[in-house]
């Protein structure tokens, strides 16, 4: 299992459990921001860095797919986590990027669909 697939299990774990507890509402905010962090912490000590030029420090966790568009059909990312709409960026490619869809990276499409399906049941 790599540092990812783990992360993801982790994460899956805790959502479990806080939603065994019915703590969804109250405390999925605070997860989100620890998963994040655990993104970021992870980048650095593998030294992978930022997803597009690799620097290592200045790290932020960007959304593939916008927040404002998440919100304009009905999903809020700070209480809903889309773990693959979640990426590892230094502080200049995250402005670069700015609000805008990431078209670069291949998670996109997957992402989208993931959306969708959620948007239509």
């Amino acid at each position: 299992m790599n540092n990812m697939e783990k992360h993801i299990k982790d994460y899956n774990e805790i959502r479990d459990w806080l939603k065994q507890r019915d703590l969804t509402n109250t405390n999925i905010k605070a997860t989100v921001r620890l998963y994040e962090a655990s993104l970021i912490k992870q980048a650095e000590e593998t030294g992978k860095g930022c997803d597009r030029c690799g620097l290592n420090r200045f790290l932020t966790i960007d959304h593939i797919v916008p927040q404002g568009f998440l919100l304009s059909v009905g999903i809020n990312s700070s209480k809903e986590l889309l773990v693959d709409n979640l990426q590892v960026l230094c502080v200049g490619c995250n402005k670069l990027k700015g609000g805008n869809f990431d078209l670069v990276n291949p998670k996109t499409k997957k992402v989208l669909k993931e959306v969708f399906e959620k948007i239509l049941k």
